[in-house]
């Protein structure tokens, strides 16, 4: 499943990220020449007990739901909307949509790999030199990843929705393929390609703009593009392979694109960002009966 598979990818990044993580030695002032040459370290915000628990929790929601069956395996009702799209995209040989869909698994750990391995690990931790940013920027991009996770399992089990390919088990799907007698057919609302996609293409887009990772300007726009049309070409995809109807990749791409955006952003409202800046900062503050919010001009 998705979710298993962005746990491997996960685990993957982190140890090789973990294999060079230390804290960021203070580096001595440069010359102009090397200012030039040598490509200035990335600060990350910290991150601690709380963001782990929510990985384990995430991760564990999407493995628990996967294993569960859905909550009531029959027809859904058809939506005029959903049915006119499937219309104009779905592909009409059953080779040509089992082929659309190993596309999709391509696309999809692309923009997995994008943030986990690509961003933290080769740009950050080897390029820019900065593997403590590196392994708290990795746990940042897991954490979204869980979360998405987390939503979608649990909603594919609560909404039960037939794919679309459901109407067609026992004509030109084989009545007796994994397809028509396996739990998935019942699993089309929402989708996990279209949400992890765009939960990628979205941390992608938000440490390029934020940290600049390749130096600034139009390659972190190009990075952002490149990441939303990956991620644009997965949700058709599987819409052409008939897994899923356009509510199901819509709402897909909503959910991801907020969680992708929104769990950086949230880091960073509550750390503070990398340098001091002029304004009001506020950061939390560990006192003798929990937490307090604290603010600072």
């Amino acid at each position: 499943m998705v979710a298993t598979a962005v746990m491997r990818v996960g685990l993957l990044a982190l140890l090789l990220v973990a294999s060079t993580a230390r804290a960021d030695p203070p580096l001595p002032e440069p010359s102009p020449v090397e200012a030039q040459a040598e490509p200035a370290p990335v600060h990350y915000e910290p991150v601690g007990i709380p963001d782990y628990v929510t990985i384990g929790l995430g991760f564990g929601a999407s493995v628990l739901a996967n294993s569960l069956k859905p909550r009531s395996m029959q027809p859904a009702a058809r939506v005029d909307f959903d049915e006119a799209a499937r219309d104009v995209v779905r592909l009409d040989s059953l080779s040509a949509r089992y082929a659309i869909r190993d596309a999709s698994d391509v696309t999809i750990s692309l923009l997995m790999m994008g943030p986990l391995l690509g961003d933290a690990l080769v740009t950050t931790a080897w390029y820019r030199k900065s593997p403590a940013a590196a392994w708290r920027m990795a746990i940042v991009d897991l954490e979204a990843f869980a979360i998405t996770g987390a939503l979608q399992g649990l909603t594919n089990v609560l909404v039960s929705r037939e794919r679309p390919y459901g109407r067609t088990c026992g004509a030109d799907t084989p009545a007796d393929s994994h397809d028509c007698t396996g739990s998935v057919r019942y699993r089309s609302f929402f989708s996990g390609h279209s949400s992890f996609s765009f939960t990628g293409a979205a941390l992608m887009c938000s440490q390029h703009l934020r940290f600049k990772l390749f130096g600034g300007g139009a390659a972190e726009v190009a990075t952002c593009a490149v990441g939303f049309t990956l991620a644009a070409s997965t949700a058709l995809f599987r819409m052409m392979g008939d897994m899923h109807y356009a509510t199901d990749v819509l709402t897909g791409a909503a959910v991801g694109t907020l969680v992708g955006f929104l769990v950086p952003a949230i880091h960073e409202r509550v750390w503070g960002p990398p340098t001091a800046a002029p304004g009001l900062r506020v950061s939390l503050v560990p006192t003798g009966t929990g937490l307090s919010l604290m603010g600072a001009w």
